[in-house]
């Protein structure tokens, strides 16, 4: 079995991304092919991403050619290895279009379909796209909402999950282009379409999704204060170990929203819940899934500077900005060594402006 460390540097490579084709899904691979995946994955556990990439170049470029679904998952996975340890984006997209296209004529799974379409849009993104990245993401969001391929084994709560996904991935190009109203009504659209039909969890960042939009479209009236309610509810109902890191995104964003609107005493009661949510993540050893690390903690100290210079404690306010600038120095210095680094590099640039 994999050891805990094993699983980290995994995590960090991309490793634990390889995009798999299932037993069920088309015939059984050739022996010289399992050989050869099961290299690129030893490869890339062991950080050693272009020896990977050359085992998947090695199926792709044979001839004559493997059957297409072979060919499928041997490109969406050179495709990761580019994605995360090149910039070779151009290349990544270039796998990933052709995946794309053997997918959707083969009974593969919603779930392998889906995975190439996301990271098929986040290549778009990297290269600047923004109108074939939209038009790839509205590919992903008709395909969950309709079925029209009528996946074999794909369940309800397997499609709103990549409904969610697409979501997002779409909220964000619209957020970057300028149209926060636009994506804002869209997250209100995907938060009633998955309502009571997905799990409570997934509910919750649903409901987050709408709230940070709130924000950024400069909403602090009612409906701000509406959807603060519905995501308290919605934390409620989720197990309190799992909830931990949304939690502590919650109260931040809550705290964000007192600040704006003025309310000091408001601002030192979120503060205070985000804290004890960031602090139980600490003690338990868990690490943030959905945001880059020291995240939280970044924002926080940020969010406490401004709460100490409201009440004119500006030693405190100083001593925060301090923590917050360390900890962004930190993680831009760790920058080059985590595969992860372009996906955090905007978090870092927006907590240091």
């Amino acid at each position: 079995e994999t050891s805990e460390v094993e699983r980290s540097i995994a995590m960090r490579s991309g490793a634990a991304d390889w995009v798999c084709l299932s037993q069920e899904e088309g015939p059984e691979k050739p022996e010289e092919v399992v050989a050869l995946f099961h290299l690129s994955r030893d490869f890339a556990l062991k950080l050693l991403p272009l020896q990977a990439v050359k085992c998947l170049e090695a199926v792709v470029q044979k001839q004559p050619p493997y059957l297409p679904h072979v060919e499928a998952e041997a490109r969406a996975n050179l495709a990761v290895l580019l994605l995360r340890h090149t910039r070779n984006a151009r290349e990544a997209k270039a796998h990933l279009e052709r995946a794309l296209r053997q997918a959707e004529q083969l009974p593969v799974s919603l779930a392998f379909v889906c995975k190439v379409i996301s990271l098929l849009s986040t290549c778009l993104g990297k290269l600047g796209s923004g109108v074939q990245q939209r038009q790839v993401l509205a590919k992903g969001l008709d395909l969950v909402l309709r079925d029209r391929l009528e996946y074999e084994g794909a369940t309800e709560e397997e499609k709103v999950r990549w409904y969610l996904v697409f979501q997002a991935h779409l909220a964000g190009v619209l957020v970057r282009d300028g149209e926060r109203e636009v994506a804002l009504e869209m997250a209100l659209e995907a938060r009633a379409e998955v309502e009571n039909k997905a799990t409570t969890l997934a509910q919750l960042q649903a409901n987050l999704t709408v709230l940070q939009l709130m924000l950024a479209a400069g909403c602090h009236d009612e409906r701000a204060a509406d959807q603060v309610s519905r995501c308290e509810a919605a934390i409620g109902l989720c197990d309190a170990t799992e909830v931990l890191e949304s939690a502590a995104y919650f109260h931040l964003l809550r705290s964000l929203l007192e600040l704006r609107v003025g309310r000091q005493d408001g601002l030192r009661s979120a503060l205070s819940e985000a804290a004890r949510a960031i602090t139980g993540l600490m003690e338990r050893g868990a690490t943030a899934r959905l945001l880059p690390p020291d995240f939280l903690e970044i924002l926080y100290d940020l969010l406490a500077s401004q709460y100490h210079r409201l009440g004119g404690d500006y030693a405190e306010e100083k001593s925060r900005i301090q923590q917050a600038h360390a900890l962004i120095r930190k993680q831009s210095a760790m920058m080059g060594s985590d595969p992860r680094s372009a996906e955090f590099e905007p978090y870092y640039q927006l907590l240091t402006f």
